[in-house]
This record gives C-alpha cells, structure tokens and sequence, in this order.
C-alpha cells in the first residue's frame, strides 16, 4: 500500500526536531555563506575562484575544473540574474565543456547559487529527489533524470514537498543539509512503511 501524507509527515518530524537542534553546527558552511555574501558579485576573478573552490560538490571536485568553471562564471555575467532568481541560471551555470566533452555541474550550479541565495536556489542532489519522489509516489529513476533536465521543475517539486511535509521553517540549505544527515535513514523508513501497508 501506498504512504499517505500524514504517513511521510509522521516519518520526517522526529528527524526535523533532531536537525533543529544540530543545525547550527556546520561551521564550514556558515564560512561560506559570509564569504559569499561579503563578496556577492561575480566580476573579480579571484573571488569567484575561491567561491567555486569552496563548493563541495564530488561531481565537480572530480573534473579538477576551477579555472574554466570560473571564468565560465565570469563570462555569464550572472549578478542580475542571481537577484532576479532566475532558475534557468542553474542550468546556464551547469553547462561547461572539458577537454572538448561536455560536462553539466548542476549539483554544483545549484550549490554555488544557494549559497548566493539560499531562500531561492534549492539544491539539486540525488537524495533529495529520492525522498521527494517517494513522497509524490513516483518513479525515483525517472524522477532523477526528469530534474536533473529540467531545474524549474525540481524547485517546483522541491516545495510541494516542504508544504506536504511542513518543513517550510527550513530554508533550501538547511533542507540539502538534511537530506544529506538524515537522507538514508528517511529513505529506508518510508520504503519500510509502505511494504508493511
């Protein structure tokens, strides 16, 4: 049988009330986010390297692509479009060519974004899109592949979730964060609950 809203409700609030009280012990990305701030235009190269540096994204970390992945940032000009929260940025971001193949970062767009604009940027993560899918009583595959296309429709999916599942009190930062600790666990218990239904 199918989990019900309250079903998911009743999974996720225990892991809510344990991340509120441990939410404020990510020091390293408190950093960021004032380095972010302090320096919030995207013009000055090595601003914008170092932002790019301090994203961990394992994707992107992989691909050793600081440099082009900077200057790809500089070149879109994205200040305006950071303030207007224009979502198709991420997929602007995302794109970036290596060694003549073409690559697409959006774990690591949408990282570098929120971290501009935590309020407007979800987080784009396999997790996440696990949970909402199983939320939404979908397809995780297909679900996958369907955000990872389309950016707009992973934030649209993004706060249906937080609305159904009363997380609202969570910007999209502290939600990465918590799919990120609690993720698995989530994933496991829902998959659990539905088989017993």
């Amino acid at each position: 049988m199918q989990l019900t809203n309250t079903d998911m409700k009743k999974i996720l609030q225990p892991y809510l009330e344990r991340f509120q009280l441990t939410k404020g012990y990510f020091t390293g990305d408190k950093k960021n986010f004032q380095f972010f701030q302090q320096h919030s235009e995207n013009t000055d190269r090595q601003d914008v390297l170092l932002k790019v540096g301090s994203i961990k994204d394992s994707d992107f970390s992989e691909s050793q692509a600081k440099e082009p992945m900077a200057t790809h940032i500089i070149s879109l000009s994205i200040d305006e479009r950071l303030k207007s929260a224009d979502p198709q940025l991420i997929h602007d971001v995302s794109k970036l060519a290596i060694k003549e193949e073409d690559r697409e970062f959006i774990g690591f767009a949408s990282k570098f974004c929120n971290y501009h604009r935590p309020d407007s940027y979800p987080i784009f993560n396999l997790t996440l899109t696990k949970i909402i899918s199983l939320n939404d009583k979908s397809d995780i595959n297909s679900d996958t592949g369907k955000y990872s296309n389309d950016y707009q429709l992973f934030k649209e999916s993004v706060v249906k979730f937080m609305v159904d599942n009363e997380l609202e009190i969570l910007n999209y930062w502290e939600l990465n964060k918590f799919a990120f600790v609690y993720g698995e666990d989530i994933i496991s218990k829902v998959s659990r609950s539905s088989q017993v239904k």
